[in-house]
């Protein structure tokens, strides 16, 4: 085991990003016996699965092992109470047959198989059999040596893919073998012992389509700093607790938290390994369901052991009872664990005489309400109503803060307790407002009582009170919200502020919606608490009418800005992670809750729970394993960080340890794009999703953010009023008053004339300016067409007579039904509501063909069929079937080529690569032009339909760059080019200009070389980007040369204008969407054509289609420089390009896909 440190080198070393599986198979529980530290040390390595021989199974060690690496192996055919029938890994199954044992292999695996698919595992995931050994019994059944018992297996068992075989001779390093549906089935048989084996392999519709290649590494070279500090016993580990609410939007900040964790424990991923290099951060989970009756405290309570420091609580009445001197005391907490708070705002506790080594990451709740007021003085908003709950520490706070900051001139509106009595006010030390519209919900809440979850018959006031598992629950009642909306149309509210729980707020804006009370225009609300809690019901669903009921609040948020190094290496992290399955139930090792399943994106105050993780991990990097174990100590290390940048953003902390940030204001709007967070609001292809408007500037004020509406209830951007303008006193007119007003009117009269003279000729001169910038920006464009008529290319590179337009519009367009929770999934122009998906034009095409030849059934892949009898897919390795729709009316109405298109042919030479499809009005920018007529050019600006053009998609045709004939263009007019002035933001010529530190240029629509010098600056940059991965191939670099072509460059900033102008957040788009570099390497054969006519897909994408027919782009200059995809000229010269990218939304590729 002390050779644990060279294996997890070797095993890192072994690894890279199209790895699919780390998998240690054997002997590790057995050799580390019930040596604690032997079992952390394979542990550490980043395993993603464990499969273990009977052997170690059943040794008595085993229960060290698991307790150290925090997952139970998989070994299906032994009946232990340690080990598990399956490992779902995310995309991959992994199941286990092991020597020994009283059952069978048949009953392992099926056991194993049946458990897997019960458990929610997908039928398309991908399927890993790993075989430690081979029983007597099973050898005896399938053959006579344990090499065939192992073909036979992979033949035999339709739903394995892969076999990994361990400790079994006669078997090559990899064999094919094809099971009984016709599938290929792979073996590999890895003898890993001093190594660490390497397999890689294609995967093709699921099944692997070709041979392994097998590289190892061996264990006996460079050692991991980690491991190796974990065998001489130079690690220290750091108790940590996390104190997580108990509900789906509590799980999901609380997995952030867990991934954090991991990230930073993890020192062979890549990110964050020099953070903490020799210590572990050992978590402790506990969830609490609710503040009240100090939920918090007693979840503390329950912690298998003392924490140096504790992610989370988050609320400050859950922080109270953690924090304060007298809570601390009861918990017998000295020394004073830190607690890293990710939302308590609450200014009270600010005091650190009586909250005591407390840091909190989100901004106080001053400058949170600060930023609403602004909102109101920006709307001109002077009647507010406030509702807050009185028995809450921080609602009391919130409204306090709100009402102090009213704008000057308004007032609030109301002042009633809505429960029959509001005792928690006449408590001493009482510190919120004794107005607004109140209600309590203290155990002595007069006339409304807390009632069991699962009974809502039964009252509580504990627990105990309910029966079994039932917990007391003191949500707000609906006839507890209907009392405040009583109260706020009596008092014919407009404006509403309020500060209560995410699980109040829900039942309250239920009711809007289900009453009608505050629902519709006219109406503004605004809340103090952000949280997806207030629309997720207790089972994760999303409650659609808490969703249209709070349709329109506004809300201040914590500016999150997750376009730095520490949010997008935390992203790459967690993205592989995440699974909405582990929104309920307990915690899985290595596997996080998302709603929406997006990476980039966390619910709630999911981005400061990350923050708390990692300021901790700063503070502690900066003492030594004595002092990291001091709360005091770790605190003052904190205090001590200055700014630095987290996930969120860059942070800085006050003398208080408190965040000092600023606040976006964000709008909940129902939307038909995928934006950054979803909520399943089933509307037909809408989505709710908050929305930033706007931010707080130094002042205070609130700046709008240009081009984005707020869309207040009702689904108006109206602004509503209160007061109104007709709601002011109106004194009477007297006859004189009258005879002035008329005198007064003739005056006026003659006075608007004159300004009208003088409005109408300064808007003459400014439109004349107007002409003149349009024609300064016509004069810089370069190579730009307008298309004044259709082009409708002839069909593939193939030439034969028939057309992309004819293949798209004959016939019908095919669709199969999604389900209803995953038809989000999918790109809505290839979505037919409800629930139906489009197939791809050729499987559209062999659908249709078949159908008119009146065949029964139709093979669309290796693994499923269609019945045109039953019309029902068939998935042939599950037997799953999903209805088949075949649509006649949509062919009536496709985009068919106008009567005056062109459909010429191009050119022999030009058919192996791509045409251009182009719809009149379009704007082209040519980069490629031959005498004959025909021109290489990109859409810049597109007037087609797309998601209609979609349907002529196929190999040798394009929608966004291509060629195509000149007679079908021509130069565009000064009003023309407006429209393309738009796509880039109004900026005009400037925002064409390229680089200050190109040169000159002959012919601007040609590519031109520009050798740069050794030791020049920009060739340093360059040299220091390819070196960064490089170095260790030891590459000599030939030369360094800058491409100018600057009918490309204009392309690409249109381009670049048009993605992030897509984005609510312009600037932050840039920032997040723009590369500078990524790489491309090619061979010597398309470096002429890329340089002029930029990257294509028929000549750039041709080493590989895995995720789609594109061009692909590498992080790593090291991943552009193997010979596969930049294979040396004559001279021995590689070529690869720096390239500056405009990368866009994500989606999931496809193989063989021609668009995403």
């Amino acid at each position: 085991c002390r050779g644990g440190a060279y294996r997890a080198h070797a095993l890192n070393v072994a690894s890279s990003a199209d790895a699919l599986l780390r998998i240690e198979g054997g002997g590790v529980a057995k050799a580390c016996g019930t040596d604690a530290r032997c079992a952390q040390v394979f542990a550490s390595m980043g395993y993603d699965g464990w499969a273990l021989n009977a052997d170690d199974v059943a040794s008595g060690s085993l229960q060290t092992f698991v307790n150290a690496a925090g997952s139970k192996p998989v070994a299906s055919n032994h009946a232990t109470s340690y080990t598990t029938t399956f490992a779902d890994l995310g995309g991959a199954v992994l199941l286990a047959v092991v020597k020994g044992g009283d059952d069978s292999y048949h009953e392992g695996l099926e056991v194993g198989w049946a458990n897997a698919l019960a458990a929610g595992v997908s039928l398309d995931d991908i399927v890993v059999l790993c075989v430690s050994g081979m029983s007597n019994t099973d050898i005896a059944h399938f053959a006579s040596n344990a090499a065939d018992a192992v073909r036979k297996i992979a033949e035999e068992n339709t739903e394995v893919d892969i076999v990994i075989a361990t400790g079994i001779s006669g078997l090559a390093s990899a064999e094919e073998r094809t099971n009984h549906l016709g599938l290929n089935v792979l073996i590999v048989n890895a003898d890993a012992d001093t190594s660490v084996a390497r397999f890689t392999f294609d995967m093709d519709a699921g099944s692997p389509s070709s041979s392994a290649s097998v590289a190892s590494t061996a264990c006996t070279s460079s050692r991991d700093t980690f491991v190796k500090g974990i065998i001489d016993g130079d690690v220290d580990t750091v108790q940590v607790a996390l104190i997580c609410e108990d509900s789906i939007a509590g799980r999901e900040e609380c997995d952030a938290g867990r991934a954090a964790i991991d990230a930073i424990n993890d020192k062979n991923d890549g990110y964050f390994d020099d953070l903490l290099p020799l210590t572990k951060l050992q978590p402790s989970i506990v969830e609490f369901q609710s503040c009240g009756d100090n939920g918090a405290r007693t979840a503390w309570q329950s912690l298998p052991v003392t924490p140096v420091a504790s992610i989370g609580p988050g609320a400050t009445t859950c922080v109270k009872s953690v924090t304060s001197t007298a809570n601390r005391a009861f918990l017998g907490q000295p020394p004073n664990a830190v607690v890293l708070s990710e939302s308590s705002t609450a200014t009270p506790v600010s005091d650190r005489s009586e909250y005591p080594n407390l840091v909190r990451l989100s901004s106080s709740e001053r400058i949170v309400n600060v930023a609403l007021s602004a909102v109101m003085d920006h709307y001109g908003w002077g009647r507010i109503a406030v509702v807050y709950e009185v028995s809450d520490a921080w609602a009391r706070d919130a409204a306090k803060i709100l009402i102090d900051n009213v704008p000057a001139g308004g007032s609030v509106i109301g002042d009633r307790c809505t429960s029959v009595d509001c005792p928690t006010e006449d408590e001493a030390g009482h510190d919120g407002p004794k107005t607004g519209i109140r209600f309590d919900k203290t155990s002595s809440w007069s006339g409304w009582y807390k009632y069991c979850a699962a009974d809502s018959s039964r009252s509580c006031s504990s627990d105990s009170d309910c029966i079994g598992a039932d917990t007391c629950d003191d949500t707000l009642r609906p006839e507890a919200a209907d009392a405040i909306l009583s109260e706020l149309k009596a008092i014919d509210a407009k404006i509403v502020y309020i500060a209560s729980h995410p699980k109040d707020q829900k039942v309250l804006f239920a009711r809007i919606k289900e009453t009608g009370t505050m629902y519709g225009a006219g109406h503004a609300i605004l809340s103090g608490w952000l949280s997806e809690g207030i629309f997720l019901n207790a089972d994760g669903t999303t409650n659609t009418d808490a969703v249209e009921g709070a349709r329109g609040v506004i809300i201040a948020k914590e500016k999150a800005v997750t376009t730095g190094s520490v949010a997008q290496d935390f992203i790459a992290h967690r993205t592989p992670r995440l699974d909405e399955n582990v929104c309920t139930g307990g915690q899985i090792a290595g596997r996080y809750c998302d709603i929406d399943g997006d990476g980039g994106t966390i619910g709630g105050y999911g981005p400061f729970v990350v923050d708390t993780v990692y300021t901790l991990a700063k503070g502690l990097d900066s003492l030594t394993s004595i002092t990291r174990q001091d709360p005091d100590s770790v605190y003052a290390a904190i205090a001590g960080l200055g700014s630095f940048e987290s996930f969120s953003g860059d942070v800085t902390l006050d003398g208080n340890n408190e965040r000092l940030g600023s606040m976006t204001i964000v709008n909940l709007q129902l939307v038909t794009s995928q934006t950054s967070r979803r909520l399943g609001v089933p509307l037909s292809a809408t989505s709710a999703d908050f929305v930033t408007v706007g931010s707080i500037d130094g002042n205070d004020k609130f700046i709008p953010l240009s081009g984005v509406d707020v869309v207040f209830p009702g689904g108006t951007t109206d602004v509503p009023c209160d007061p109104c303008p007709e709601d002011k006193h109106k004194s009477k007119v007297d006859t004189g008053l009258a005879v002035g007003l008329g005198c007064g009117f003739g005056a006026f009269i003659l006075i608007m004339a004159g300004v009208w003279y003088h409005h109408q000729k300064k808007l003459n001169k400014d439109l004349a300016k107007v002409r003149a910038d349009l024609q300064d920006f016509k004069d810089s464009v370069v190579g730009v067409k307008v298309a004044v008529r259709d082009y409708i290319p002839k069909a593939v590179s193939t030439g034969d007579a028939g057309t992309a337009a004819a293949n798209a519009v004959e016939g019908a367009t095919w669709y199969w039904q999604e389900t209803e929770a995953n038809i989000t999934r999918h790109d809505v122009a290839l979505v037919k509501p409800p629930c139906w998906v489009a197939y791809p034009p050729d499987i559209q095409k062999q659908l249709e063909q078949a159908f008119e030849s009146n065949l029964p059934r139709v093979q669309t892949g290796p693994n499923y069929a269609v019945d045109l009898g039953s019309m029902q897919q068939v998935n042939a390795r599950s037997g799953f079937k999903r209805d088949v729709l075949r649509d006649v009316a949509a062919a009536q109405k496709s985009t068919r080529p106008s009567e005056k298109a062109d459909t010429s042919v191009r050119p022999d030479e030009l058919l192996g690569e791509d045409a251009l499809l182009l719809r009149k009005g379009s704007m082209i920018q040519i980069k490629d032009q031959r005498k004959d007529g025909w021109a290489y050019g990109t859409v810049v600006l597109n007037k087609g339909d797309e998601a209609k053009d979609r349907r002529f998609l196929e190999d040798g045709i394009s929608l966004s760059a291509g060629w195509f004939p000149l007679g079908c263009t021509d130069v565009p007019s000064v009003d023309q080019l407006g429209e393309l002035q738009k796509l880039l933001g109004g900026a005009g010529d400037s925002a064409l200009d390229p680089p200050k530190y190109w040169g000159q240029v002959k012919d601007p629509l040609m590519a031109e070389y520009f050798p740069l010098q050794q030791g020049s600056e920009e060739y340093q940059r360059v040299y220091n980007a390819i070196n960064l991965t490089t170095g260790p191939q030891q590459l000599r670099i030939h030369s360094i040369e800058r491409v100018q072509n600057i009918s490309l460059w204009q392309s690409y900033c249109v381009k670049k204008s048009a993605t992030v102008a897509r984005e609510k957040d312009p600037v932050a788009a840039e920032r997040k969407y723009v590369r500078n570099w990524l790489f491309h390497g090619c061979g010597p054969d398309v470096v002429d054509k890329i340089l002029q006519q930029g990257f294509n897909r028929s000549f750039c994408g041709k080493n590989a289609t895995l995720y789609g027919k594109g061009v692909y782009f590498a992080r790593d200059a090291s991943y552009s420089s193997y010979p596969l995809y930049s294979p040396a000229d004559g001279r021995g010269l590689q070529t690869i390009f720096a390239v500056r990218v405009v990368v866009g939304a994500w989606s999931k590729g496809v193989k063989d896909a021609l668009t995403p």
